[in-house]
C-alpha cells in the first residue's frame, strides 16, 4: 500500500526520510485561514483533517498522513504563526517569547482505506528562558 505524506513541510519530509518508510509527498490545497475562528486544539485538528481529506479522495487506496502545529500563548491565547513570522524581525519574535510559556499543539490525520479517518491532538507547554536585546544579539552573531 502506498504511504502519501499531505504536506509541503520540509520538518515533515524530513521525519519520514526518518523513518526509511517509502512515501510520496502531496501538497493538498487547503485554505487554512478559514479554521481561525477556532481554539488552537481545535484549529489544528480541523486543518490536518481537511489535508487528510482532500488527499484521500483523490487517493483512496492509499495510506495517508497530515498534520499541523501552532503555537500559542498560554497566558492570552495568541496565536503565533506563518503571519508572525512575516511581519516582525526574528529578535522582536523573541523578545516577544521572552519569560512567557507557550502551549504548542499538533493535530495529526491519518487516513486508511479500510478504516476511514482519525485524528489525534498531542499538546505540550514550553517556557522561555527570559532575554533582553543585547543578549539576543549577540547570540545571534555567535
Amino acid at each position: 500500500m502506498d504511504i502519501i505524506l499531505a504536506s509541503s513541510s520540509f520538518l515533515r519530509k524530513f521525519i519520514m526520510d526518518k523513518s526509511l518508510l517509502e512515501y510520496r509527498s502531496v501538497s493538498p490545497d487547503v485554505d487554512e485561514y478559514q479554521f481561525d475562528d477556532q481554539i488552537v486544539t481545535k484549529r489544528v485538528c480541523s486543518i490536518a483533517e481537511a489535508k487528510c481529506k482532500i488527499v484521500s479522495q483523490d487517493n483512496p487506496e492509499c495510506f495517508v498522513i497530515a498534520s499541523d502545529t501552532l503555537t500559542a500563548s498560554s497566558e492570552s491565547g495568541k496565536t503565533y504563526d506563518k503571519r508572525d513570522q512575516e511581519e516582525s524581525d526574528p529578535i522582536s519574535r523573541a523578545l516577544d517569547l521572552s519569560g512567557k510559556t507557550i502551549v504548542v499543539a499538533t493535530g495529526s490525520s491519518i487516513y486508511h482505506p479500510s478504516f476511514g479517518l482519525k485524528t489525534e491532538l498531542v499538546g505540550a507547554k514550553i517556557t522561555y528562558q527570559s532575554f533582553d536585546r543585547k543578549t539576543i544579539e549577540r547570540l545571534i552573531e555567535a
